[in-house]
């Protein structure tokens, strides 16, 4: 085995190298931005339901882009990338399926505004 061998070994095993350390710093990562945005959070007054809500939305958005940077990384976009597109298109029609229901989700999570005379 010579120098150019080991080369194209690790020239091979190098995205999943980086996959892989990229994975375990946003485990580390994310954690601490779940923890840090419980905390800012429990300042506010918003309701728990509201608070739990804008938490899973930051928490799940870095996940997603962890995601994508690994299927990229991996260039696995081929795959991965029309069936993103298929879900949204899904989630929009499940979403103007369900929008009465949603708006009076929401509208009972958030109290009403006041208007002043």
């Amino acid at each position: 085995m010579d120098l150019t061998d080991i080369l194209n070994l690790f020239q091979a095993v190098e995205p999943y190298l980086k996959v892989i350390v990229v994975l375990v710093v946003a485990f580390f990562v994310i954690g601490i931005i779940n923890r840090l945005v419980r905390r800012f959070l429990g300042t506010t007054v918003l309701p728990l339901d509201a608070r739990n809500l804008l938490r899973r939305i930051v928490v799940y958005g870095l996940w997603f882009a962890v995601l994508m940077y690994v299927t990229v990384e991996l260039k696995l976009e081929e795959i991965f990338m029309p069936l993103i597109g298929a879900s949204v298109l899904v989630g929009a029609a499940v979403a103007l399926a369900v929008k009465n229901t949603l708006s009076d989700a929401v509208a009972g999570i958030f109290p009403p505004v006041r208007q002043a005379l």
